[in-house]
């Protein structure tokens, strides 16, 4: 099964991907490593690929990225 609840993105797909992103870039200014199983990996790998959730993806991770920027002003 490609997504989270069947093999077509559904709602369950949504909200993970731009959790993930956000995790990938802060936990290493807080001292951890973020490593995923290797179904994540690949559910997430599978996700990206769709459309709409790679478009709120990149844009969530563009704000948090600009948002880190601010931090130190």
């Amino acid at each position: 099964m490609p997504f989270m609840a069947s093999e077509t993105v559904s709602i369950a797909d949504c909200a993970y991907p731009g959790t993930f992103s956000f995790a990938d870039i802060l936990l290493p200014h807080l001292g951890y490593d973020s490593t995923y199983g290797p179904n994540l990996q690949a559910w997430r790998e599978t996700a990206y690929k769709h459309r709409a959730i790679k478009k709120a993806t990149d844009e969530s991770i563009r704000a948090t990225l600009e948002w880190l920027t601010h931090l130190n002003d």
